[in-house]
């Protein structure tokens, strides 16, 4: 009965790759990105990347199981045919006195029919509507003869066994939304890879632009220190320490410029896309007014992730594991029986027009009487599995409430760390400017200059950095729990 509405493994199996072979024609259009804030990264990985992508092949391939399962509980038409069945030879015959005689046979019997069937989710049985009609030609003798079945209408009812349909009819409704809200999860989940990407990219735009920067200012601070030089305002050793200033300045603009064009190439081949050698500009992301509260993000996750209809599958599972190892190796029995119209005859017309009642009722009964601890051993191992997925369940909806409170605290923590390490970049780029107009009137060594300097850079690059674990902690809760925070609304939708 399984397989009138259950896909096998090796159907889903060839589905899913064959969509995999497929995938190369999905790639959309190249596409230039000069550009690029977070939240475009992050809309184009969910359509582009290749994780994207295989997430909407596992729901399309749940999508087609359910359907094979709502297709076999709808009435299937089979015809049937032997034509022609044409025989020329000889056949073994036992004669009356028990010997045996080698007749030869030159006939065709061929024979074509329909069968209705109608499978009885509640009962496990099936309905059936047959017709048949057989022909027989003995061309040795030059006769026909005709064996008809216009309509046999009967019922096949299993008793005591295990019914599949009946559970299929539980299981599979949530097995497809458990696949859509899988799917959800799947694409967001490429969210993590995006964000860190995107935060690579920008610092290497920061050390850029801070290796620019310092470059230029270093060329101008180092022709005053020149002229500074020349009047005996300033020692050799100061005016070398700056022209050192400015090589590293020069060196570390090359080495920035690289790693914009690495990470824009790792960005298009994340998307799929070929890198056209222009560098990706990113934009920095602002802070959100966002305080999350952590009742809020749990009660989101656990309306909104497959956990929930995964949890319930397995245990609708494993109830039905224990009642197929209690029934299938129990009591059992089958009932057969069938009304219709059956006639043999010389001619055709005879048996649509003069058919004869046929009856059928058959009851068939199978009873374990020794089975040496079989039943019982088989319901032992399926309530153990039982247990163990209860088990399953409760520590993984631990370890989900557990990572959920770490993020959400860690991220309420880096919203108040952004506001402080915002106050000391704007310092440290306030002293530098101070630091620097100093120079050029000789209140400060160059020593103190660079100190300035690289204070001014580390708290950008800070800055950047700690925005960079913000963000992608918001989109690590955002993941967990399918909710977008900052719209208010979820993401399954």
């Amino acid at each position: 009965m399984t397989t009138q509405f259950q896909l096998s493994f090796f159907q889903l199996a060839g589905r899913y790759f064959l969509c995999l072979l497929c995938l190369p024609s999905w790639s959309c259009a190249q596409i230039t990105l000069d550009s690029l804030s977070l939240e475009e990264l992050v809309q184009l990985a969910q359509q582009q990347t290749l994780q994207s992508k295989e997430a909407q092949l596992n729901l399309e391939v749940a999508q087609l199981s359910y359907q094979t399962y709502r297709a076999g509980l709808k009435p299937q038409l089979v015809g049937n045919a032997n034509f022609p069945n044409y025989a020329k030879t000889f056949s073994e015959t036992t004669q009356p006195d028990g010997t045996v005689r080698f007749q030869p046979i030159l006939n065709n019997n061929s024979a074509v029919g329909l069968s209705l069937t109608q499978a009885i989710t509640s009962t496990g049985g099936t309905l059936f509507v047959d017709s048949d009609l057989q022909r027989f030609d003995d061309f040795e003798n030059d006769q026909s003869f005709y064996n008809g079945l216009p309509i046999r209408i009967g019922l096949l009812q299993p008793i005591g066994a295990f019914n599949p349909l009946k559970w299929a009819k539980k299981i599979e409704p949530i097995k497809l939304t458990e696949a859509k809200k899988q799917y959800f999860l799947d694409r967001e989940s490429s969210i993590g890879r995006t964000t860190a990407l995107f935060f690579q990219l920008l610092l290497a735009q920061q050390n850029l632009d801070i290796a620019t920067t310092n470059k230029e200012r270093n060329q101008r601070l180092f022709e005053i220190a020149t002229e500074r030089y020349e009047l005996g305002q300033i020692s050799y050793n100061n005016l070398l320490q700056l022209k050192l200033e400015l090589a590293a300045a020069d060196q570390q603009a090359q080495s920035a410029l690289q790693t914009v064009r690495n990470t824009s190439a790792d960005i298009y081949a994340f998307l799929g896309q070929t890198f056209d050698g222009k560098i990706i500009k990113a934009k920095i992301p602002s802070l959100t007014e966002l305080e999350l509260e952590l009742a809020t993000v749990l009660e989101q996750a656990l309306q909104n992730r497959a956990d929930l209809d995964r949890h319930q599958r397995l245990l609708l599972e494993s109830d039905r594991d224990i009642s197929q190892a209690k029934r299938d190796n129990g009591f059992q029995a089958q009932l057969r029986a069938s009304f219709g119209f059956a006639r043999s005859a010389q001619n055709l017309q005879d048996i649509y027009t003069d058919a004869q009642q046929e009856q059928l009722v058959q009851f068939q009964v199978q009873v374990p009487i020794l089975d040496w601890g079989r039943r019982k051993a088989a319901v032992g191992i399926a309530q153990v599995r039982k247990t163990y997925v209860q088990a399953l369940i409760q520590q993984e909806k631990l370890n989900l409430k557990g990572s959920i409170r770490q993020l959400v605290a860690q991220f309420n923590s880096l919203k108040q760390e952004l506001s402080l390490i915002q106050e000391v970049k704007s310092i440290a780029e306030e002293r530098f400017k101070i630091s620097q107009e100093s120079f050029v009137l000789g209140a400060i060594s160059i020593t103190d200059l660079s100190i300035a300097q690289q204070e001014k850079d580390r708290a950008i690059r800070g800055y950047i950095n700690t925005l960079g674990q913000y963000w992608q902690t918001y989109y690590e809760l955002r993941t967990s729990a399918l909710y977008d925070f900052k719209n208010n609304k979820k993401i399954i939708q």
